[in-house]
């Protein structure tokens, strides 16, 4: 008899372990086929695909869930308030430093006109030609310098710490510069088509459900001067959308805008921080001193 009940407690401890495999399995590929098929179709990134993979959106102007941007490290909302042809709401910025690349996203939901420009003329005094622009700042060293104008960003930028890139969607161009016509100062781009891969679109997003205007953009880290775990990141553009009077563009934060458009400064200390040892943005002074 003792036979039999051995025999029976063998066959039903194989039988259990046999059925929390094929659970255990079941489980296992029901969650990578739903999430895998989930990607596919642009609705999720599971956290797993990035430590398999690492952080490497497909720079394709489509943002989508699958490409991961809403895994960035650093992710900022500004409130923009815009001209009548634009929308006042919430913009979205991603940002990511890898190894390799720096990845930044612009989910620009104000901007809902989806127009270039033309080179034909017919633009403002800070962009004659009237073609959309667009321009990321980059303080890569944090050093968080005060108020500099043209020539000062320039001589910085000759150092590294100060990058910055100037993009015309109109014809596929990166600019050697961005001249400043109110104030007369230049300041010099630092990066070019060498160094960054920058792709737009015009879509809804999960933030803006009205179409608007996306960039996506990588640039390759040799190319920023001594960026490390703290740097600092502003946006500056030109196009149908603008949001300080007759200025005719837009900026993000808001204060580095003001701050070029009314005094020719660009003050790092109103730029994005991504890092641990950065200004607070409510202690930065008003204006130059």
């Amino acid at each position: 008899m003792s036979f039999f009940k051995k025999q029976f407690k063998k066959h039903d401890t194989t039988l259990f372990l046999l059925l929390l495999l094929i659970l255990l399995g079941g489980s296992i590929f029901g969650y990578y086929y739903y999430f895998r098929s989930e990607e596919e179709e642009g609705n999720a990134f599971p956290w797993w695909l990035i430590s398999q993979r690492g952080f490497n959106p497909a720079i394709d102007g489509a943002f989508t869930n699958a490409d991961g941007w809403r895994y960035a490290e650093w992710q900022f909302t500004e409130y923009l308030i815009t001209d009548s042809e634009s929308l006042d709401a919430y913009n979205y910025f991603y940002v990511q430093l890898t190894e390799d690349y720096l990845y930044v996203c612009s989910d620009l939901v104000s901007d809902i006109t989806n127009e270039i420009g033309s080179s034909e003329g017919g633009g403002t005094p800070w962009f004659p030609s009237g073609e959309e622009w667009f321009s990321v700042w980059i303080d890569s060293d944090n050093n968080l310098d005060g108020f500099l104008g043209g020539e000062d960003w320039n001589t910085s930028s000759a150092d590294g710490g100060e990058e910055m890139f100037l993009y015309v969607p109109n014809n596929d161009t990166f600019l050697d510069y961005f001249y400043d016509a109110w104030n007369m100062q230049t300041y010099g781009a630092t990066l070019d088509g060498e160094a960054v891969d920058l792709a737009y679109g015009f879509q809804t997003t999960n933030f803006g459900q009205q179409a608007h205007r996306v960039y996506e953009v990588k640039i390759d880290r040799d190319a920023l001067e001594g960026i490390g775990t703290n740097f600092s990141v502003a946006f500056l553009g030109y196009g149908t959308m603008f949001t300080l009077p007759d200025s005719y563009y837009w900026g993000a934060p808001t204060y580095h805008v003001s701050e070029i458009y009314y005094n020719g400064w660009v003050f790092e200390g109103a730029y994005f921080h991504c890092g641990t040892d950065c200004y607070d943005l409510d202690t930065i002074p008003t204006n130059a001193s």
